[in-house]
């Protein structure tokens, strides 16, 4: 039997995303792989992974790519949501527009592909949905409070989406990463509303001082991959890794 057809979308280079399309490639799976700008995906296709181009913040987009799925391979077995915007910033201070973006990403992003890919899956009788989540969003973190707030929304969807596709067969996963070395830091540095100014403008060099300490410590991104991948591949998933 053919290894189960994957699903993943947010697979720029350098992040979970990509890493896990080569390990779960490596292990049989046949993997499609997703990204708003597919060159940024680089690696992929050289491996035998076709790239799909894929706004989540567009409904007709997160459409097209899981019809793309199903006609290149008949069926999807597993969808993982990894594609993500990060920011730093005091709460006060992120522009609301930055703000909308990242829910628009993060939470309704990810909603529109559970919601492209249940009827698929449970037709099927079988499927498997991994969200992935941050351990910001089970606390508070300061400087972080709209990204933790998309989250925590993504920790509750993934509890009703496991309650309600549940008695269908489709199993929901929530995935709550540390501190992984990928290049989202890069990402979360460049879309700072944190200036040397203001009222937490003092913070920004302890925050780059936890960043750095935390960095030597960090995960790298491929054994991350490995781990996460070892456990989606199992016959039942856990509610929560």
């Amino acid at each position: 039997m053919a290894g189960p057809v994957v699903l993943i979308t947010g697979c720029t280079e350098g992040g979970i995303g990509h890493a896990l399309c080569c390990y779960l490639h490596g292990r049989g799976c046949r993997v499609f792989a997703t990204a708003r700008r597919p060159e940024a995906a680089a690696g992929l296709e050289e491996r035998g992974i076709p790239v799909l181009k894929l706004d989540v913040q567009r409904p007709e987009s997160c459409q097209q790519a899981v019809e793309d799925v199903i006609e290149a391979a008949g069926r999807l077995d597993i969808l993982v949501n990894n594609a993500g915007v990060v920011t730093l910033g005091p709460t006060c201070e992120v522009p609301i527009d930055t703000a909308r973006t990242i829910f628009d990403t993060n939470v309704f992003g990810l909603l529109q592909m559970c919601q492209a890919v249940h009827r698929q899956m449970v037709a099927q009788g079988s499927g498997k949905i991994v969200n992935i989540g941050s351990l910001t969003g089970l606390q508070p973190v300061p400087l972080r409070g709209v990204y933790s707030a998309t989250k925590a929304a993504v920790q509750r969807l993934s509890g009703a989406l496991r309650i309600e596709l549940g008695p269908f067969g489709v199993q929901v996963m929530l995935v709550s990463p540390g501190f992984i070395d990928t290049k989202a830091r890069e990402t979360a540095k460049s879309n700072a509303a944190l200036t040397t100014g203001g009222l937490w403008g003092g913070w920004l060099a302890v925050l780059e001082r936890v960043m750095a300490k935390r960095l030597s410590k960090a995960v790298p991104v491929d054994t991350y991959a490995a781990q996460l991948g070892s456990v989606i591949l199992q016959k039942h998933l856990p509610r929560h890794w």
